[in-house]
């Protein structure tokens, strides 16, 4: 079942290592990406 994108900010939110390899964070403009878990500051969500 595919997650939609507000189920998978709350994951970010809450850093949640079970999402770990099912998607990526990216930010555009640094060109980091990062698993749901990461404890790096979560960035504004633009589509």
């Amino acid at each position: 079942m595919p997650l939609i994108q507000e189920e998978m900010v709350k994951i970010c939110q809450n850093r949640d290592k079970s999402f770990n390899g099912k998607f990526f964070l990216a930010v555009k403009t640094t060109k980091i990406v990062c698993n749901p878990a990461c404890p790096s500051k979560i960035p504004l969500e633009k589509i």
